[in-house]
């Protein structure tokens, strides 16, 4: 399925993508400033959850995400902001990382992992789409379906 065009507030983000990329140093700077959104956004969605992750985590996890959003910002010609990719991205950052905390330590709530990962996978899923909601995006039906 074709993208939609970009809307005309979409637009000038298509445009600073393309010359941050394209390395000019100002549009780098502005959008570096753009990607600041990424850690408040991942500190936002931790709080949703129940501050699942300390500020240590978080601040460990800021830096590989907003290099996430840059590198898939080579590719992307949504119609949406750059801030809702971030979102994205940080959304499902943040899922992947809980779900590597249960598979180490067990699940949210105290709850040993199982055995048998099927049943463990569905439990977490179920649980980060009651706390995250539509944020965790597809990242949690993925996890029940691995």
């Amino acid at each position: 399925m074709a993208e939609p065009p970009p809307s005309e507030a979409v637009e000038p983000d298509l445009a600073l993508v393309r010359e941050a990329l394209a390395g000019e140093l100002p549009a780098v700077d502005r959008l570096l400033a753009r990607l600041r959104c990424v850690p408040r956004t991942l500190a936002v969605l931790n709080r949703r959850a129940g501050w699942p992750l300390s500020e240590d985590q978080l601040e460990g996890l800021a830096v590989p995400t907003t290099l996430r959003v840059w590198k898939r910002l080579g590719a992307w010609k949504s119609a949406d902001r750059i801030e809702t990719c971030a979102f994205r991205v940080a959304a499902r950052a943040l899922v992947e990382r809980l779900v590597e905390l249960a598979e180490r330590d067990g699940l949210p709530g105290g709850v040993a992992r199982e055995p048998e990962a099927d049943g463990a996978r569905t439990l977490l899923a179920e649980w980060i789409e009651a706390e995250l909601g539509s944020e965790a995006g597809s990242g949690a039906s993925d996890l029940a379906a691995r």
